[in-house]
């Protein structure tokens, strides 16, 4: 009986805690996944976030002024649950730079989704100002809707069920896409539609993993380097002076609220 009073209580608690007050997602055979537009909330009442009608991580509805810049990527850009939204990159640039920030971005991207996303939306070729944040994992296959847990595309049914099965039963790791040869051919492909099409300002970050510090640049960027030779302004974080081991959340990629500040600051440098 006790069992039978603590299930809905804790399934009660979890929902006023605003347990499950995160993005959601929706899924697209030509993009892979994306977050859906307009949605907003605050996980576990602290850690706001935002989506506008555009699918881009802000409040503010999209609008290419002559001051604006789209800032795209993956996790790095996102953000993602852990943090606040003034916390995250897209927020940072914007306090630091003093203009108007875009992020469009999904925990889990390739490039080739990024790429996706855009040739699906020509309109946002307009923007005047366009930063692009890679690292040197995002060249594989389009990544997919593989998990609910991660990315998922409606509200749980049940909280007390979700998070049982995404830190109790611990699902396995969603893994990097693989990179294969047609996975190279498409992102050349979409990526020499956009810059034929594509006539304002491109600047590209090179973004390190966290065992990349200090290294020479990854071979993995070579090809895209090629492409974007006298198109783009590079941007190489991990040669930055101001770029530290120390400004990673964890073992792997992900930047601290810290490293979103510097990170910020570096792109904000190159913006003027």
């Amino acid at each position: 009986m006790l069992v039978l009073a603590i299930i809905p209580a804790a399934e009660f608690g979890l929902r006023l805690a605003g347990a499950t007050s995160f993005p959601l997602y929706r899924v697209d055979s030509a993009i892979g996944y994306y977050p859906a537009p307009s949605q907003q909330g605050a996980l576990f009442r602290r850690n706001d976030w935002a989506v506008n009608a555009q699918s881009m991580g802000t409040a503010r509805p999209f609008s290419p002024t002559a001051d604006a810049v789209l800032l795209v990527g993956d996790s790095i850009v996102f953000g993602g649950n852990p943090f606040r939204q003034k916390d995250k990159l897209g927020p940072q640039l914007e306090q630091v730079a003093k203009v108007p920030v875009y992020p469009l971005a999904a925990g889990g991207w390739s490039l080739n989704n990024e790429l996706a996303m855009m040739r699906a939306h020509p309109e946002w070729l307009a923007t005047p100002t366009i930063v692009w944040v890679s690292e040197s994992g995002d060249f594989g296959e389009l990544a997919t809707h593989s998990s609910a847990l991660q990315w998922p595309d409606h509200p749980p049914v049940s909280a007390l069920a979700y998070y049982a099965q995404k830190y109790v039963l611990k699902p396995k790791d969603v893994v990097m896409s693989p990179v294969t040869a047609e996975a190279t051919r498409r992102w050349q492909a979409n990526l020499d539609w956009f810059l034929q099409h594509y006539h304002g300002r491109l600047i590209w970050v090179l973004y390190p993993l966290r065992k990349e510090v200090g290294q020479p640049l990854p071979a993995a960027f070579a090809p895209l380097l090629a492409r974007l030779q006298g198109r783009a302004e590079i941007v190489t974080i991990a040669r930055d002076p101001l770029w530290k081991d120390a400004l990673y959340r964890d073992t792997e990629i992900h930047p601290s609220v810290e490293g979103n500040r510097v990170l910020a600051e570096i792109i904000a440098r190159h913006l003027r």
